[in-house]
């Protein structure tokens, strides 16, 4: 929470209309994926990048892409994803 709150602020300040329409995009990607539920969510990990990224510090570009590598390689997490993913399917 302390991360990305501190990055949203950050990347908030510095936004660029360039930084808009690239969140933007992350958005639709994030329904796309939710209309056809993938299991892996590109567009979720692209948002949180892209605010990463607009805060022009390497430190929290570098923190945020640990926490994604953790999350990818968390046995609960992709027990979790599994679990939902076919709950949704047998809908």
């Amino acid at each position: 929470m302390a991360i990305e709150s501190s990055a949203a602020g950050l990347a908030a300040e510095r936004a660029t209309k360039a930084d808009e329409i690239a969140l933007e995009e992350c958005i639709k990607q994030m329904e796309e994926e939710t209309d056809v539920l993938l299991l892996h969510e590109q567009g979720d990990r692209n948002f949180h990048m892209t605010i990463a990224r607009m805060t022009g510090n390497a430190v929290i570009v570098s923190m945020v892409e640990a926490l994604w590598q953790q999350r990818d390689q968390s046995p609960m997490w992709r027990r979790l994803h599994d679990h939902i993913y076919r709950c949704n399917v047998v809908r």
